[in-house]
């Protein structure tokens, strides 16, 4: 009898859900830690329950600039994007990678020539 994807899967899924859920609770992003319990499984299960919790920010210190994290995403969407151009020989996966590329382009250059503060 062989293992397939639905043999495995579920149980990667159900350690994603799982690994969020404690991240969450320790209040980290349980968006990222979803992602890392979808590619580290009980790893990362492991990591979010043995990691302490943050330090709380001081009310005087800014917030976290999430432009940067916006400007990484759009640039892994515009290379898997490009990669579905590739594979599929589709021409609208070019347009919207372009795009894409385009909007990581723009948050770059914002989060290095614009300051944070300034924003507000």
């Amino acid at each position: 009898m062989s293992v397939t994807w639905n043999d495995t899967g579920w149980l990667w899924i159900g350690f994603a859900i799982v690994t969020a859920g404690f991240a969450e609770q320790k209040g980290r992003s349980r968006w990222v830690w979803f992602v890392l319990g979808l590619l580290l499984g009980p790893l990362a299960t492991a990591l979010v329950v043995v990691w302490a919790r943050p330090e709380p920010r001081e009310a005087g210190l800014p917030s976290r600039d999430v432009r940067r994290d916006f400007a990484i995403g759009s640039g892994l969407a515009a290379a898997a994007l490009a990669v579905v151009a590739l594979t599929t020989g589709l021409a609208v996966f070019w347009i919207v990678a372009a795009v894409a590329l385009l909007v990581a382009g723009v948050l770059t250059l914002l989060v290095s020539r614009v300051p944070a503060g300034r924003l507000r």
